[in-house]
């Protein structure tokens, strides 16, 4: 078990796409060039279905927990 009780696979995703935070919201985070032209659809795609993951998994964490 992790953090919050969740474990280690779900947080490594989680700081997988952590990483897109800044870089794909402000022009300034690399060199040179737009934050459009360092990211795939395929990379919007994954990121999505991981935090499709992520939000499930808290869902069941939220559930068991009210039921405590």
């Amino acid at each position: 078990m992790a953090e919050a009780g969740f474990d280690k696979e779900l947080i490594d995703i989680a700081k997988s796409i952590d990483k897109n935070y800044i870089p794909t919201r402000y022009a300034y985070a690399w060199s040179e060039g737009l934050p459009e032209e360092y990211y795939t659809f395929n990379d919007s795609i994954e990121s999505i279905d991981i935090a499709k993951e992520i939000l499930e998994a808290v869902g069941k964490k939220w559930t068991s927990l009210s039921k405590e």
